[in-house]
């Protein structure tokens, strides 16, 4: 058997051929070592936009080749090697690997890539904590809080999401559940083995988006794509090759991807995120929960997605709440009630831009249903939502102390450092 250092040494050569290079020019450096949550020797790499498919395939190869030389040698994440890899329409490709070092160097000393990234767990955007407030606030210009029991949900039942699938990026959704009426269907798990949600946030975000009662687009399909576990977290790594399988499998312009979920800033996660815009899909993410600005936290900072904040019933920003110029609108997110995991009628009652993602996602699934031909185009799609939304009526911030909202008191809203000043709003009442 050749030892590693013939191995490396033929592969390089090898991968310098590809391109023609004669000589290795630069040395990439591993991007987001420094973030939360990164996950050791697990790495996001991109090809750079002129490598050809097949060149790219000899590259991914020479890189298996080189690891199954020392497979044995190594444990953890190392062990892993090439993972998914991935190619969308508007020409993004690349692949995710567990490597040790010696490997990695092969990587990034190739001319055929264009970055390479840790991996990074992301999480939920929630907080734990009858028709539901936020139902009743997005559909009403002028809304006043009467408490439960009082509150009214107005909108178009013809088309009514009809038509629309939204793909809930999330920890699976509860089939079985009442709410959904079979409308609820299973699309891939990039996760586990366990075509379950054992969390349930992903489930209560389906039930927003779509449920009989809850639910914004009481019509629309819902596939589930699991990509966070019964804690719920996932890795990047997944939820790339997840965004891969949706455009593979959705109708451009009738479809929609909920994004309740995010982590530290991530240029491939950004670029895997804006391919799905690019093939005609929809994309609305929660702005995160950190307070802290949205530009910094992905997929929540990618320009053509539509970025969602929350609001509590008081038409206050939540405290929690992620801010900033990159947010488009915010919805409710404080104290939703929607479908939960422990029984076909069971229900629960939670807080996060999680919670006022869906109704945003849901929102846009009516807007399509309602369009001529039942299509639109993502830009278009967010243009109508920002375009009705109702303006002005953020009257300011919540301010907690240990994570708990202080009863009267506030803050400016002003001090949200260029938040949209805009809550979702469905136009039907006019």
């Amino acid at each position: 058997m050749l030892n590693l250092k013939s191995v490396l040494f033929i592969l390089l050569a090898g991968l310098v051929a590809i391109t023609n290079a004669a000589v290795i020019s630069t040395v990439l450096q591993v991007l987001n070592t420094d973030v939360e949550g990164i996950i050791q020797d697990k790495f996001l790499i991109i090809f750079k936009p002129t490598v050809s498919e097949a060149d790219a395939t000899a590259h991914m190869d020479a890189i298996s080749a080189a690891h199954s030389e020392i497979a044995d040698t190594l444990t953890g994440a190392q062990a892993a090697g090439i993972g998914h890899k991935f190619r969308f329409a508007n020409g993004l490709a690349g692949y995710t690997a567990g490597l040790p070092g010696a490997v990695l160097q092969i990587v990034l000393t190739s001319p055929l890539i264009s970055s390479v990234e840790q991996d990074v767990t992301m999480q939920a955007s929630f907080t734990q904590t009858n028709a539901t407030w936020g139902l009743d606030r997005i559909s009403h210009r002028h809304f006043t809080n009467q408490g439960a029991g009082h509150h009214n949900y107005s909108y178009n039942d013809n088309p009514d999401g009809s038509g629309v699938t939204v793909y809930v990026v999330d920890s699976g959704i509860y089939l079985e559940h009442s709410e959904f009426e079979g409308r609820a269907t299973w699309g891939a798990n990039f996760i586990d083995n366990d075509d379950t949600d054992k969390f349930g946030h992903g489930t209560h975000c389906a039930g927003t988006v779509g449920g009989k009662t809850y639910g914004v687009a009481k019509k629309v399909n819902l596939v589930a794509v699991k990509v966070l576990n019964a804690h719920g977290q996932g890795e990047y790594s997944g939820f790339i090759a997840a965004l891969n399988w949706i455009t593979d499998n959705a109708t451009p312009n009738k479809s929609v991807v909920n994004m309740s979920l995010g982590g530290p800033h991530s240029a491939a996660v950004n670029a895997a995120t804006q391919a799905v815009i690019d093939k005609g899909i929809t994309v609305v993410a929660a702005a995160g929960n950190k307070a802290k600005p949205a530009g910094t936290i992905s997929p929540a900072s990618v320009t053509d997605a539509i970025t969602v904040g929350a609001v509590n019933n008081k038409n206050l920003m939540a405290y929690f709440s992620n801010y900033g110029s990159v947010l488009d609108v915010f919805a409710p997110g404080v104290g939703v009630k929607s479908a939960w995991i422990t029984g076909p009628t069971s229900t629960r009652v939670e807080d996060g831009t999680s919670m006022a993602c869906p109704h945003v996602a849901g929102l846009a699934a009516y807007v399509i249903s309602n369009a001529p031909g039942g299509t639109l185009a993502p830009n278009d799609v967010a243009h109508n939502i920002t375009a009705q939304a109702v303006k002005g009526q953020i009257k300011g911030r919540e301010i907690a102390i240990d994570d708990e909202p202080v009863l009267g008191l506030t803050e400016p809203f002003n001090t949200a450092e260029g938040s949209p000043n805009l809550i979702v709003y469905n136009g039907y009442l006019g």
